[in-house]
């Protein structure tokens, strides 16, 4: 089976991770959530993670964060719609 959630490393060198989940996304008629982690995030981040179709961003060292998004993600609840 297909994986529930997708954990994905934004701070990988020389990969593009949002193009990863851009064609994910193109790929499967339901492609699962993707939580995005980062050491750093800020507006631009942000924006470009909400574009490509992450549900949530969480600092790489937030455990509980992370579990809460990926618990959001399989609900396919959007983590920014959660933050509101």
């Amino acid at each position: 089976g297909k994986p529930g959630v997708i954990v994905l490393d934004l701070d990988q060198p020389g990969e593009d991770a949002f193009m990863f989940v851009k064609e994910l996304s193109d790929e499967m008629a339901r492609p699962p959530g993707v939580v995005g982690a980062v050491t750093r995030g800020g507006p631009r981040v942000i924006q470009k993670a909400k574009t490509a179709g992450l549900h949530d961003l969480v600092g790489k060292f937030d455990r509980q964060g992370l579990l809460a998004a990926i618990g959001e993600a399989r609900t396919g609840v959007q983590g920014w719609e959660a933050a509101a």
